[in-house]
């Protein structure tokens, strides 16, 4: 009995969650459902980027066993695609200071709520040498929050970070801006302190799409950005 009694609770826990009934979700309660714009600058020409996102926990009478088990597919990540065809990544997710913020119905500054310290494990995003043919990509700092002791880039420039409470699906405009990056494989960078980051942790793994019979084409770090 106790088993057939899990069982229902995953059943039900894959039918509420494919419906998006998260209030339902047995494994999973939501934090927040937002409409996030973020504006950057960089080398003269400003970019907008605007996705609806879904934070969600794990319950905790589960967490032990589910605590990656939450994720979304969409609206993980900002993208922006410039002049010179990069693509820039941030993510999306805000900080526990503006999930608060927004149950008050009111357009949050995020960028003012979630301020961090600058470390060199801090970065501010990734860019994409190529949003049609990627062959390297490299993390960066925003002009202001690099550590001074570290090497790296940042020349980009926030503009602006706000967020407002929705009620829209989870959304973002990977698939018709820059489709070529949901087919590669972001190869691991170990900084200092032996931790290891990339972007693949801004795109969600289900969104992944093979590039041929040999699967998703790997790229490695590259620092084409000085």
């Amino acid at each position: 009995m106790v088993f057939a009694g899990f069982g229902m609770i995953l059943l039900w826990g894959a039918i509420s969650g494919s419906l998006g009934l998260t209030s339902l979700d047995p494994f999973c309660k939501t934090t927040a459902k937002y409409e996030a714009t973020a504006v950057i600058s960089w080398q003269g020409q400003q970019y907008t980027s605007t996705i609806t996102r879904l934070n969600r926990r794990s319950r905790d009478w589960i967490y032990n066993l589910n605590s990656n088990g939450c994720g979304e597919t969409k609206g993980t990540s900002h993208i922006f695609r410039t002049m010179g065809n990069q693509a820039i990544l941030l993510n999306s997710r805000i900080c526990n200071a503006a999930e608060t913020a927004l149950t008050k119905r009111k357009p949050v500054d995020v960028a003012k709520l979630c301020e961090r310290k600058p470390g060199p494990n801090r970065v501010s995003g990734f860019v994409i040498d190529n949003a049609d043919n990627p062959a390297m990509w490299q993390h960066f700092w925003f002009t202001g929050q690099k550590p001074p002791e570290v090497p790296g880039y940042d020349g980009i420039r926030l503009v602006s970070l706000t967020a407002v409470k929705t009620s829209a699906k989870p959304s973002d405009n990977y698939d018709e801006l820059v489709p070529h990056l949901l087919a590669v494989k972001y190869l691991h960078l170990r900084d200092p302190d032996r931790r290891p980051f990339h972007p693949c942790g801004l795109i969600a793994h289900s969104r992944g799409k093979s590039s041929g019979s040999g699967g998703r084409r790997q790229i490695p770090y590259g620092e084409f950005l000085k």
